[in-house]
């Protein structure tokens, strides 16, 4: 039995008002219910978002980390294995290139090949610089970077200048050898001609 109490009858029973207080009980424990029951889905809901949101941040990172470095760090690598080649070949850091003199370009074209080959030879064995530059982890940039700024020729610059004169020797031969057989080459034709 429902009441209704807007038609303005002022007289209830007893027993009446007992009804009426027990269904407004039930009708409050229905509502009291139902909103423990939202608030419990609303926490569960909150605490997934919460974890979703801690694996996307860990995700990130681990992208980050483990994602290659960016054009602008290959470049900043790149400068600072040019720049540690003329320091260790002694040549002036604070002189353009196109400013030298012609014996300090001679002596760069000679040996800064042997220079740079050992700089990234000798930082990249030690773990932090990928085979290929663009291939280094981002987690690894700043220690590869230190590598190289503190990097000198594991067997000294003069080790490094024998064997530039040695590959030239040897490039230079491998020419002289080259031309001498086109040339024979070029006569055994005019022969048969």
């Amino acid at each position: 039995m429902s009441y209704d109490l807007s038609n303005g009858d002022k007289n209830f029973s007893m027993q009446d008002l007992v009804n009426i207080v027990g269904q407004n009980a039930l009708q409050m424990q229905t509502v009291i219910s139902t909103v423990q029951s939202t608030a419990k889905e609303v926490k569960k809901i909150s605490d997934d978002f919460d974890d979703f949101k801690a694996e996307t941040r860990a995700n990130i990172k681990d992208i980050k980390e483990n994602g290659e470095i960016e054009t602008e760090d290959v470049d900043l690598i790149k400068n600072l294995v040019h720049r540690k080649v003329i320091e260790v070949l002694g040549l002036p850091l604070d002189v353009p290139r196109r400013k030298w003199t012609s014996e300090q370009l001679a002596y760069y074209k000679l040996y800064s090949g042997a220079v740079y080959g050992a700089c990234y030879r000798e930082v990249r064995a030690k773990g932090h610089l990928a085979g290929k530059t663009p291939k280094t982890r981002a987690k690894n940039l700043k220690d590869a970077i230190k590598d190289v700024e503190s990097w000198y020729p594991a067997y000294g610059l003069e080790t490094l200048k024998l064997k530039a004169e040695k590959d030239r020797a040897a490039r230079i031969e491998k020419e002289r050898l080259a031309n001498m057989k086109a040339d024979q080459m070029a006569l055994a034709r005019v022969g048969k001609a």
